[in-house]
């Protein structure tokens, strides 16, 4: 089962949390997968709308880092290797087909065609745009950790639940079932 676990800051950095595997759930995890999350103020994006440069400096003032490790095994190791390839190659697969999406519309555009294929040609681009962005947007990693706007807690989705439950406790918290 899959579950979403609260670390705290310290322990995340520090490696401080229970030996059990991430992915497996298995006690006895002997490696260390080292991660590197990020957070920004929420409300940021609306700087964007003075500009880019007012945004970007604002993010880069802004930017709250924690780099840690979380317990994994070899089998989870190789697990997450297998999904992330897996996850990867739909993006890519999705992406193409917007790729051929948008030139089978742009070729239907350029032809001056009457009425209906024209229609055909605008549906086309509008699909290959939200297959690209889409195939952009897709989840890259199957366990994802992510810093709170308060920079005190680093939150994993998608852990395995014999994990979150270990974690839980050791923080002094209760597990989040997701699925």
């Amino acid at each position: 089962m899959v579950a979403t676990a609260r670390i705290p800051v310290e322990a995340f950095e520090r490696c401080a949390l229970p030996q059990i595997c991430i992915v497996t759930g298995e006690e006895g995890a002997d490696m260390r997968w080292n991660r590197e999350v990020h957070t920004y103020p929420r409300g940021l994006i609306v700087l964007i709308f003075f500009g880019v440069l007012p945004y970007l400096v604002a993010r880069v003032l802004t930017l709250r880092t924690a780099v840690g490790a979380v317990p994994i095994s070899e089998e989870g190791t190789a697990w997450v290797d297998r999904k992330r390839r897996a996850m990867n190659r739909k993006r890519v697969l999705v992406g193409g087909a917007g790729v051929v999406a948008a030139a089978c519309g742009f070729a239907v555009l350029s032809t001056r065609a009457p009425g209906a294929w024209a229609v055909i040609g605008v549906v086309l681009v509008v699909a290959a745009l939200g297959a690209v962005g889409f195939s952009v947007l897709m989840p890259s990693r199957p366990i994802s950790f992510t810093l709170e706007p308060s920079g005190r807690w680093v939150v994993v989705h998608g852990a395995h639940s014999g994990w979150a439950r270990a974690v839980e406790e050791f923080v002094g918290r209760r597990p989040t079932r997701t699925g």
